[in-house]
């Protein structure tokens, strides 16, 4: 720690910040998380940043899926 710096909820490490991204495709839905600098800064792409941290955790293994059921259709 240290380099932290909190205002208000919001707490910042090093320049970044945790956010939320959730990717929708049809009746699929993918909620993950991911740093970015903090303040938000509007020359960024944030979902630039969101796309490279997904990808960056598929590359290198670390998304595991928890839980496979069916899906009951009327």
């Amino acid at each position: 720690m240290g380099n932290e710096k909190i205002i208000g909820d919001d707490v910042s490490i090093n320049g970044l910040r945790l956010f939320r991204a959730t990717v929708a495709d049809g009746d699929s839905t993918i909620v993950f998380e991911f740093h970015a600098p903090w303040p938000i800064d509007s020359t960024l792409d944030y979902q630039q940043w969101a796309m490279h941290a997904l990808l960056h955790a598929l590359n290198a293994n670390k998304i595991t899926i928890r839980d496979i059921e069916p899906v009951e259709i009327p």
